[in-house]
Parts: structure tokens; C-alpha cells; sequence
């Protein structure tokens, strides 16, 4: 019985000291089929898996032309430096694989001239890599495969490059490229390519490329609209006749823009976060203003909209925090929500008499504006929200126009003192002055009809309520739960305006 107890101790001795030679042997070397002190040779199958003790550092898969495409790095890949096999079991490794090294610490890799794509995301996130060298077998970089780089600075082609498609995002904050060539062999370029790649200060296009050209630090189509443009000045090209969506997104190193006339449309989002961007003029070729054309530009100071412009798209300037005026053109009839929400400087505002509408949230949280001018405006109704959160709000002659005041309206306007509902307001909504905590004294029309829940609660400073009609006319009125500040102030009918 000792004996076998004897005899088991040892056999589980020798197996840990064989788990250890091995772990420390991977540790050490983990070179493609490497010998181990104790004579073992990794046997591989064609996925990069040793048949016989596990060790993996790449993970490739087999396609139907019995061909691999590198799909990831395996658990004992240790290194900074990435070298992709051109072969492997005598097999061509002929791409990179969906998410291959996504979020790997490498700081550089060599990639094979075998390849011929590097698919969707394949080093997303790789955020220490430093540079990269594109083959010139390659012929498509898939979307948002080099995007959220962070250090990479370079990228380079092979000057007999075969590349033709670049797609959607594919360099996508990459915050420390400083410049990029596009081969020309190049044709199809995916949306927000380079966005947010907000080091950049120089874009060219190699001779022969009959899609696309650099203008003045522009990249411009075929089409003659621009795409992406770079560097702290920029000058839209003469040539050019469009801006594409989103084409500065994120360039926070551009300082100054110059627009000609020659353009008549701009994209979606052109000039998001371009932080750097101080001042910017727009030409009278756009009637115009697309969603968040200089949404989150937090430096801008300075704009200066064209005479016949009609309208401002959905938020245009929304959180532009540091704007301290602007005036919207006569021209204009719409301006959209959110379309000024978080313009954090903004200290008063008027709306022209042409406007006839004000979407949701337009000027939420615009914290210093003290005023609000109505130029005998057509408008309706204020809607949900439209200055709720203008907190430095002292006072706002709502037109006659009005016959609707919105749910929130005028929510948490906390420097409101004095306020008259005219006779074309038959409703007043929820929260619609909730909060106005400095509001003493409010006029009512007896055209108002029904006044929401908690539309007047937490106005603790409301002492007087001055009604146009009889007591009879108050009492037909529905009110909606949470307004015992307004009911309880003292109410004076058949009250005259003097």
C-alpha cells in the first residue's frame, strides 16, 4: 500500500515538473516552431494551435481556398512587435482577419506582401501602435481597421500599391497621424475616414488618381465636393462646389475656415468638434444650416450668417459654449431643435419676425441669456423645452402669435421675476414655469383654458396672480396637480393691463 502511495507521489511530481519546463520554455521563446529543451517541437494544425501541448501564438482560420487569414493572436503571443508570417504549415496567409489584433499593446507590425485586405476593425484600438507599412498587394483596408490608434503617426504605402478601397472610419481617431498619401490607385473612400484625427496638418493624393485630388490642404472628389481638409488654416478650393458630411469632424487643430461661393450645400455634421475653430463666415451660396454643422465647436466666438439664409437645422450650434451672440438673419423661418441647446455664453437673443418655427430644446440650458426678444414672430406655439435652463432669464415678451406654451417650456428660469401670458394662449403645459423660483407675479388671460401638471410648482416666490377674467372664468379652468403655489398666491379678477 506504500509502495503505491509511494509511487503516486512521484508520477504527480514528475508531471508538475514537466508543466513548469513547458510554461517557463513560453515564457522564454515564442518563436513559430520552436524547440524545447526537453526535445519536444510544436506540431501544428493549420488554425496555429499545437497539436500536442496547446502553445498558440497566432490564430488563423482556413478558407475554401485552403489559404489563412490571420483571426487573431493566440494566448501566449507576448510581444510589442507584431510579424505576420507570409506562411504557416505551408500554407499563404493571405489577409487579416474582423477584430484580428483589436486592442493588442503592440507598438509596431510588419505585415506580410501575401496579404491582399485587412479586414473590419483588425487593429481597432491598438493604442500604442506607433506606425504601419501597407503592402502593396493590399487592395482594401476594411472599416474602422486602423481606427482609435492613438499613436500612430505614420502610414505608408508601397509605391506600386494596389490598393482601391479604403472604408467607412478606417482611420478614425488615429489623434496623432500628422499626415496621410492616398495611393493612386485608390477609388472608393468610405465615409469619416480620417475624422477626429485631430494632429493632421497635410493630405495629398498620388499622381494618376483620376477619383480624388488635394486642393489647398483639401481632399476633394470627383465630384468636386470635399471630403476631409486639414491643417490650422483652411481654404475650400475654388474648385469645390459641396462640403461632404462630416468632412472636418473633430479637427481640433483647425483655427480659421475660408468658405467661397462656389459652394452651395454643406453636409451633416462638416464642422463638429472642431474646438480650435474661432470665428466663421458663411457665404451667401447656403440658405441653409445642416444638423450639427458646428455642433461642439467650444471655441467659436464669431459667426456671421448670410442675409438670405431660412433656416438652421437641428443642432447646428448646439454646445458651441463659448458663442456670446449671434443674429439670426430676417430670412429665417425655422430654426430646429436643439439647434442653440448649450450655447453656455449666449447672453440674449431675437427671433425674427419671419420665423414661424422653434423646434424642441432649441435654446435649452443657455445659461446667460438674460433676454429674449419675439419680433411680432408667427410662431404658434413654444415647444417642449425651448428655454428651459436659461437660468439668467430675466425677462421674455411672449407674442401674441402664442397660442400653446409647451410642456417645460421655461423650466428652471430661475431670474424670472414678472411674466404676462397673452390672449392667444389657451393652454399652458407640465413644468412649463416649474422651478422659476424668482417669479413673484404673473398675468393670465382667461383665453387660457388648461394649465398642466406642476406647471408653476417650485415657484416659491409667487405671491400674486393677476387674471383677465372673472372668478367664475378661474374656476372653469383645469388645472393639473402640483400647482398649489398658484393656486394658493392671492388672485386679482378682471384685472386690466394699465
Amino acid at each position: 500500500m506504500h509502495k503505491k502511495i509511494l509511487l503516486l507521489f512521484v508520477i504527480v511530481g514528475i508531471l508538475l515538473l514537466v508543466l513548469v519546463a513547458c510554461g517557463e520554455t513560453e515564457e522564454i521563446n515564442s518563436e513559430l516552431m520552436t524547440e524545447y529543451p526537453e526535445g519536444h517541437i510544436h506540431t501544428y494544425s493549420d488554425v496555429g494551435k499545437c497539436t500536442s501541448c496547446g502553445y498558440q501564438k497566432y490564430v488563423f482560420t482556413v478558407d475554401s481556398d485552403k489559404q489563412l487569414i490571420l483571426s487573431g493572436l493566440g494566448k501566449h503571443f507576448y510581444d510589442d512587435n507584431l510579424t505576420v508570417p507570409s506562411t504557416f504549415n505551408s500554407k499563404t496567409v493571405k489577409g487579416i482577419g474582423e477584430y484580428a489584433v483589436y486592442g493588442s499593446s503592440i507598438k509596431s507590425a510588419v505585415l506580410p506582401d501575401t496579404i491582399s485586405f485587412i479586414n473590419g476593425y483588425a487593429f481597432g484600438h491598438c493604442e500604442y501602435l506607433g506606425s504601419i507599412s501597407i503592402p502593396a498587394s493590399v487592395v482594401t483596408i476594411g472599416m474602422g481597421a486602423f481606427s482609435n490608434c492613438h499613436a500612430l503617426t505614420t502610414v505608408s504605402f508601397a509605391s506600386s500599391s494596389k490598393l482601391t478601397t479604403i472604408g467607412n472610419f478606417a482611420f478614425m481617431t488615429c489623434r496623432s497621424l500628422l499626415g496621410f498619401s492616398i495611393p493612386s490607385s485608390v477609388s472608393n473612400l468610405g465615409d469619416r475616414v480620417f475624422s477626429e484625427c485631430s494632429s493632421m496638418m497635410e493630405i495629398s493624393v498620388a499622381s494618376g488618381n483620376s477619383k480624388f485630388r488635394a486642393e489647398t490642404n483639401c481632399l476633394v472628389n470627383s465630384s468636386n465636393s470635399v471630403i476631409f481638409g486639414c491643417g490650422e488654416s483652411v481654404s475650400i478650393p475654388n474648385s469645390a462646389t459641396s462640403i461632404a458630411h462630416y468632412a472636418f469632424s473633430g479637427c481640433e487643430q483647425i483655427k480659421s475656415i475660408s468658405i467661397g461661393t462656389n459652394v452651395t450645400s454643406i453636409g451633416i455634421y462638416a464642422f463638429e468638434k472642431c474646438r480650435g475653430l474661432s470665428s466663421i463666415t458663411i457665404p451667401s451660396s447656403i440658405t441653409s444650416l445642416n444638423t450639427g454643422l458646428f455642433e461642439a465647436c467650444t471655441g467659436l466666438t464669431s459667426v456671421n450668417l448670410p442675409s438670405n439664409l431660412t433656416s438652421i437645422g437641428e443642432l447646428a450650434f448646439h454646445y458651441c459654449k463659448s458663442l456670446p451672440s449671434i443674429t439670426i438673419p430676417s430670412s429665417v423661418t425655422s430654426i430646429s431643435k436643439y439647434a442653440f441647446a448649450q450655447c453656455e455664453s449666449l447672453q440674449s437673443l431675437t427671433i425674427p419676425a419671419n420665423v414661424n418655427s422653434i423646434g424642441q430644446y432649441a435654446f435649452i440650458d443657455c445659461r446667460s441669456i438674460k433676454s429674449v426678444n419675439f419680433s411680432g414672430t408667427a410662431i404658434s406655439s413654444i415647444p417642449h423645452s425651448a428655454f428651459s435652463g436659461c437660468s439668467s432669464l430675466e425677462s421674455i415678451n411672449i407674442p401674441s402669435s402664442i397660442t400653446s406654451i409647451g410642456d417645460y417650456a421655461f423650466g428652471d428660469c430661475d431670474n424670472i421675476t414678472k411674466l404676462t401670458i397673452p390672449d392667444s394662449v389657451t393652454s399652458i403645459g407640465d413644468y412649463a414655469f416649474g422651478d422659476c423660483d424668482s417669479l413673484t407675479s404673473i398675468v393670465i388671460s382667461s383665453s387660457v383654458t388648461s394649465i398642466g401638471d406642476s406647471a408653476f410648482s417650485g415657484c416659491s416666490s409667487l405671491t400674486s396672480v393677476y387674471f383677465t377674467g372673472t372668478e367664475e372664468q378661474w374656476n372653469a379652468i383645469s388645472i393639473g396637480t402640483g400647482n398649489d403655489l398658484l393656486t394658493n398666491a392671492t388672485k386679482h379678477f378682471e384685472y386690466v393691463a394699465e
